[in-house]
């Protein structure tokens, strides 16, 4: 397959984005045990040794800035595209990508989003309860759970905990999770 073309400014800015990706970009906690983690014999070119964000987009995709924070990528390969939308999410350092197929006649300024990334901090939370599996079943009554803060994940952080989820804008938020005996607030954190 004939690789493209970058004009000037795309050169320009693959070059200032020439940092190394990192293997946490998936939900899956750092840990790469998650049932939509990648597995280590998937031979997808993203899960290739750690190169540079350059090197993985040139000559697998092009990217078009369309406005209002959308961006139209186009893959070169299926296999690619699928791999995209099928083991997200997707972080680019803290920022959430939310992803969906293309829409005939999209307009940017008139899109609606539907769903958004929230930290979500739970305070006061007892430490029994910072584990993995508990934490992502606390998280899944507020929303899906995209991420869990490494201080949490870690017993680091005893104050508060801090969940990243995806919650529908078209549903009410949730103020409040029972836990066992006792009714827990929620405060939201827009990321």
């Amino acid at each position: 397959m004939k690789a493209r073309v970058l004009s000037r400014e795309e050169e320009a800015e693959l070059t200032r984005s020439n940092k190394k990706v990192k293997d946490s970009y998936h939900a899956n906690f750092s840990d790469h045990s998650g049932e939509d983690s990648p597995s280590k014999g998937d031979q997808s070119p993203w899960n290739g040794p750690k190169a540079s964000f350059k090197d993985r987009l040139v000559g697998r995709m092009d990217c078009v800035d369309l406005g209002y924070g959308f961006f139209l990528n186009r893959f070169y390969a299926k296999e690619d595209l699928d791999f995209v939308l099928q083991k997200g999410p997707w972080f680019i350092g803290d920022n959430f990508l939310s992803l969906r197929p293309w829409e005939p006649f999209f307009k940017p300024s008139t899109a609606s989003v539907s769903t958004i990334a929230v930290w979500v901090r739970l305070n006061e939370l007892p430490i029994e309860l910072y584990d993995r599996d508990v934490l992502r079943q606390i998280g899944e009554a507020i929303g899906r759970v995209l991420r869990i803060d490494t201080h949490t994940a870690m017993e680091a952080q005893g104050k508060y905990t801090r969940l990243c989820v995806q919650i529908d804008l078209n549903k009410p938020l949730v103020n409040t999770i029972v836990i066992g005996r006792f009714e827990q607030p929620v405060m939201y954190e827009v990321v």
